[in-house]
């Protein structure tokens, strides 16, 4: 190899002076600087290296079908004993029979011990903001329509100074229009609605059973109370009404519900079973 050509291994940082340096890394132009920074580079990089001889040696021992179901049973009587929060069908169970109708909805309208609401109420807010909130935004729309085509209707023989001044007072009639339209009927639903939600979810809460029943009666209740302006014949007259509209929407609603394996009593099964865990953790961490 010619002289002029440096070898790129590095060598140790200290042996950089020593006389084998010079005979395997002929390069005059290199420095001990060099050799230090590039050799600090690359090990950056570095792999660490395994060799044949120090990885384990498997031994494949055949294993009896009785030895690996008692491995089983073993490793899951280790997770059970690990896992002091788990509850069992049994527990569960008991705790369903134990419970009554009253308690179903005190548990209902009382937070938890982290504050937080119950997943009754979670789902009425919930529900109750989304219809708010659409009533709101086609309301207003619909109003403010049809208060540019009462602004036009009622100002064709009116004479602006300029354009602007005719565009400008129109939109503001639609702005005000609108939102007049949408407050209102946002307010007469927002209303109907909390009773339904509030009727429907406690019957069924009380019940601890998903069905018909609940939205027929909460429809015909708040229908009734909506009218109760108009006197008895007015109330008759709006419990029927809503009795019929709750029978259409509780069908739906209550089929969505057995396709989404969501029915109360899947969701308070599902509650009973976290509220359990709960209260073991608390008991484990108060003794």
């Amino acid at each position: 190899m010619p002289s002029s050509v440096c070898i790129m291994e590095d060598p140790p940082v200290d042996r950089l002076t020593s006389p084998i340096l010079k005979k395997y890394y002929p390069c005059p132009n290199a420095s001990p600087g060099y050799f230090s920074l590039r050799h600090k580079f690359r090990s950056l990089f570095q792999l660490p290296r395994i060799h044949a001889s120090e990885l384990p040696v498997q031994q494949n021992k055949p294993v009896s079908p009785a030895d690996a179901l008692t491995a089983a049973a073993e490793s899951l009587q280790k997770k059970v004993v690990q896992n002091k929060s788990l509850i069992s069908e049994v527990e569960i169970q008991q705790f369903l029979s134990s419970e009554t109708g009253s308690d179903r909805l005190k548990r209902m309208y009382t937070k938890d011990v982290d504050g937080f609401q119950s997943p009754e109420l979670w789902f009425i807010g919930q529900s109750l903001l989304k219809i708010c909130g659409m009533t709101f935004l086609i309301t207003s729309y619909i109003g403010g329509k049809h208060g540019g085509e009462k602004f036009a209707k009622e100002n064709q023989a009116t004479a602006f100074r300029t354009q602007f001044q005719a565009s400008r007072l129109r939109n503001d009639h639609v702005v005000l229009a609108g939102m007049k339209s949408g407050f209102i009927w946002t307010y007469r639903v927002g209303i109907f609605s909390s009773i339904f939600l509030f009727l429907s979810q406690s019957i069924a809460v009380y019940r601890n059973k998903s069905s018909v029943m609940e939205y027929v009666i909460a429809s015909g209740v708040t229908g009734s109370l909506l009218k109760a302006n108009l006197g008895p014949k007015g109330m008759m007259s709006g419990g029927v009404f809503g009795s019929l509209m709750g029978l259409v929407g509780g069908t739906l609603i209550y089929g969505f519900m057995l396709m989404t394996n969501e029915t109360q009593e899947q969701r308070h099964y599902w509650n009973i079973q976290k509220y359990l865990e709960v209260q073991r953790e608390l008991n484990k961490g108060g003794d």
